[in-house]
Parts: C-alpha cells; structure tokens; sequence
C-alpha cells in the first residue's frame, strides 16, 4: 500500500514539474508577445500625434479611445505575466523543497530506503 501511495505521488510531482516548465514557456512567449505590442504602441501613438495637427476632431477622439482602450487592455496583459511569474516562482520553491528537503526529514528517508530495499 506505501509503495502505491509514494507512485502516486511521484506520478503528482512530474505532472507539477511538467506544468512549471509550460508556465515558463508561455511567460517566455507572453514577454515577448508585450515587447511586441510595447514597440507597436511607441510607433502609432508617435505617428498619430505627428498628425494630431491636422486632423478632425472626431479622429482625435476616436485615437483617443483606441489609445485608452489599448492601454487597458496592455495592463491586463501584464497583470497576467505578473500573475503567472508568482505561480512559477511558488512552483520554483516546491521544486527546491522537494530535491532539498530538511535535514530533519533525511534519517526518516534513510530508514524508508532501507526498509523497502
């Protein structure tokens, strides 16, 4: 029964180590998908007040709002990076946790190894 009980366990943690790796991937992906709309934002808001002089201003507005509401919507992009960086760095310390675990914990893994072996 212990020895089902430690399987199912180590089956949990390469699932764990499995997920932390595809957080890491999608914030490496997710960082450079901000970089890219952080360029893209510098380039239109440049052009359009270049041109604020002499456009409508119904376009001015409108620019405005599409401004507004890029911005928004940058913000929760970054709320989501930040978000998933917390969830890996949790993961991290689970991971340094369960591949270093406290001096008190090792006779009792000692013990275990040699008793099922």
């Amino acid at each position: 029964m212990e020895w089902q009980k430690s399987g199912m366990a180590l089956k949990q943690l390469k699932r764990m180590l499995w997920g932390l790796e595809a957080l890491r991937v999608f914030r490496d992906k997710l960082a450079k998908a901000i970089d890219a709309l952080d360029l893209a934002h510098t380039k239109v808001t440049g052009r359009v007040r270049m041109r604020e002089p002499i456009q409508h201003k119904d376009m001015r507005r409108t620019a405005q709002r599409i401004t507004d509401e890029f911005e928004k919507r940058y913000g929760h992009v970054q709320n989501t990076l930040s978000s998933i960086q917390q969830r890996i760095e949790e993961g991290t310390k689970l991971e340094e946790g369960v591949r270093n675990p406290p001096v008190f914990f090792m006779p009792c893994l000692v013990s275990w190894f040699i008793l099922t072996n």
